[in-house]
C-alpha cells in the first residue's frame, strides 16, 4: 500500500478496534492523530488541523457529532467519515446535514478504511489544486487594466485608451472617428449591435447599455477573444455618448472551465465507488431517495436487492486481498453488463452489493437476480494459475407501500440474510420468506 500525503485523526473508544486500524495505518499515512473520545479528539484537531477525521458515533465525555460540529465551525474543507451501524438511523441524519463524506458500516475492516482514504485523498489533492488556480484567477483579476473608449450617437470613436491599443491591436490614430463596430464586433454580430443600439441617440437607451454584457470581440489580427463590456451613456452638449469598459475575461473563461470540469471530477468521485467504478453508497442512497418520491407521486413500485459474495472472505484468506479486489471488481463487471439502463447498481460495502430496479416487482426482479447468479456461478475468475469458483446470494425486497429508506433496506437484508443462513447460493423474496417463517 502506498503513502498517502493527508493526516487523519482516527477516534475511537474500544483500545482493541482502535490499536488494530492504527496498525493498519501507520505508516501508510502522512500523520496519525489518535483519540478515545471527542473532547480530545477535538483538542487533538485543533492542534494539528488534520485532513480527514474518522470517527465512531457513539463515545464518552463528547460523541462523535458533537465532536463533528465544533469542528467543522473550525474547517469546512476538513473531510469526514463516520463509522456506524443500521441502529445509529437517527444519527445519520444528522451526519448528513454536517456534510459527512463517507460513511463505514461496522464492524469495520482495517482495509476498508485505508480505501475510503485513497479516495478521499484523491479528492482532497484535486480541491487544493482547484483553490490554487482561484487564488491565480484572484491575483490576475485584482492586477489587471481594462480598455476603456467613448463613442458618439453614431457610434464614432472619440477615446481609445493605450490599453485598448494593447488590448485590440489598433492605434487611437487608426480608429478615431470610426465606427467601432465595424472594428470590434464580428461581422456577424454588427447587425445585432446596431439593433441593440437604435435608439441611443434619440435618448441614451440601448440594449448594451447600463449592464455588463459577456461580448465576442475581434483584434485587428482577425483573432477572436471573450471580454466582458460595462457601457454607460452621458450627455455632452445635445449629444449622447457612450463610455464603455471592456475587461478581457478570456483566462477567467478558461480558470471557470477548468473549475466546473474539476467539480464534476469531484462529483463523480463522491458517486462512484474507487475500487469497482459503480455507484457509491451515498449515490444509490440518493437515488432510493428520488425513486420514494416517485413512488409518492406516481405509485410506481421499484425492488431494493441487497447481494453478498458467498464465502469471501476464505478468497482474501487463501489469496490475499489484492486477488479478493480483482474479485469484486470481475464481479461487478458481471453486474454491470446484466442490470437493464434504467436501473443502479452500487457497491453497499465489503463484498456486499445493492440494485435498486425501477417500476420493477416481484417477478420482475427474481428473473434479474436468478441471471446474474447463474451468470456469476458460471464465470470463474480466472488469472494465471488461479481459479475462482464464486457464488452469490441476493435478498429482495418490494418497495410498494409508503415507508422510510432504513425499512425498505432491511426487507432485503432480512432476505440476504435468511438466504445465507439456509445454504446460500440463492434469490430470497422477502416476503415469501416471511410466509414460510
Amino acid at each position: 500500500m502506498e503513502k498517502l500525503d493527508i493526516s487523519v485523526l482516527y477516534v475511537e473508544d474500544e483500545p482493541i478496534i482502535q490499536q488494530s486500524v492504527a496498525a493498519k495505518l501507520i505508516g501508510k499515512v502522512k500523520k496519525l492523530f489518535l483519540a478515545k473520545n471527542g473532547k480530545i479528539g477535538f483538542e487533538l484537531f485543533e492542534h494539528g488541523r488534520p485532513d480527514v477525521v474518522v470517527t465512531d458515533i457513539q463515545m464518552p465525555v463528547m460523541n462523535g457529532l458533537e465532536m463533528l460540529c465544533k469542528i467543522k465551525e473550525k474547517s469546512e474543507n476538513v473531510k469526514i467519515v463516520i463509522l456506524t451501524a443500521f441502529s445509529d438511523s437517527e444519527y445519520l441524519i444528522k451526519a448528513i446535514d454536517l456534510g459527512v463524506d463517507k460513511f463505514i458500516m461496522k464492524p469495520v475492516k482495517e482495509d476498508k478504511i485505508y480505501d475510503c482514504l485513497v479516495s478521499l485523498s484523491q479528492t482532497i489533492h484535486l480541491e487544493k489544486r482547484v483553490r490554487e488556480e482561484q487564488k491565480k484567477f484572484r491575483v490576475l483579476s485584482s492586477s489587471a487594466q481594462d480598455a476603456i473608449f467613448m463613442m458618439d450617437d453614431k457610434f464614432r470613436v472619440t477615446l481609445w485608451n493605450a490599453v485598448s491599443e494593447q488590448m485590440f491591436g489598433y492605434e487611437n490614430r487608426e480608429i478615431s472617428g470610426k465606427k467601432i463596430y465595424e472594428f470590434i464586433i464580428p461581422p456577424e454580430n454588427r447587425h445585432e449591435f446596431k439593433l441593440g443600439m437604435k435608439n441611443f441617440s434619440e435618448n441614451g437607451n440601448g440594449k448594451f447599455v447600463g449592464k455588463i454584457t459577456e461580448l465576442s470581440v475581434i483584434k485587428k489580427d482577425g483573432k477572436r477573444f471573450s471580454t466582458e463590456l460595462s457601457l454607460s451613456s452621458v450627455k455632452l452638449g445635445n449629444i449622447w455618448h457612450a463610455i464603455g469598459i471592456v475587461r478581457d475575461i478570456t483566462e477567467r473563461k478558461k480558470s471557470k472551465e477548468q473549475l466546473q470540469k474539476a467539480y464534476q471530477k469531484m462529483d463523480i468521485l463522491a458517486r462512484t465507488d474507487f475500487l469497482t467504478k459503480i455507484s457509491s453508497r451515498w449515490d444509490v442512497l440518493e437515488k432510493i431517495k428520488y425513486e420514494i418520491q416517485r413512488f409518492e407521486r406516481f405509485r410506481y413500485p421499484f425492488a431494493l436487492i441487497i447481494s453478498d459474495i458467498d464465502s469471501f472472505k476464505s478468497v482474501n484468506d487463501t489469496f490475499g486481498h489484492d486477488v479478493g479486489d480483482k474479485v469484486l471488481q470481475h464481479i461487478s463487471d458481471i453486474m454491470k453488463k446484466m442490470v437493464r439502463r434504467q436501473d443502479v447498481l452500487g457497491r453497499w460495502g465489503g463484498e456486499e452489493f445493492i440494485m435498486m430496479l425501477p417500476r420493477t416487482e416481484i417477478d420482475g426482479a427474481k428473473i434479474i437476480c436468478e441471471r446474474i447468479r447463474q451468470t456469476i456461478m458460471d464465470t470463474p475468475f480466472i488469472e494465471k494459475d488461479i481459479k475462482i469458483q464464486n457464488t452469490m446470494t441476493f435478498g429482495i425486497g418490494i418497495y410498494d407501500k409508503e415507508m422510510n429508506i432504513d425499512e425498505c433496506i432491511k426487507q432485503a437484508d432480512e432476505a440476504l440474510y435468511y438466504g445465507k443462513e439456509t445454504g446460500k447460493n440463492c434469490v430470497v423474496i422477502f416476503r415469501e420468506m416471511a410466509k414460510t417463517e
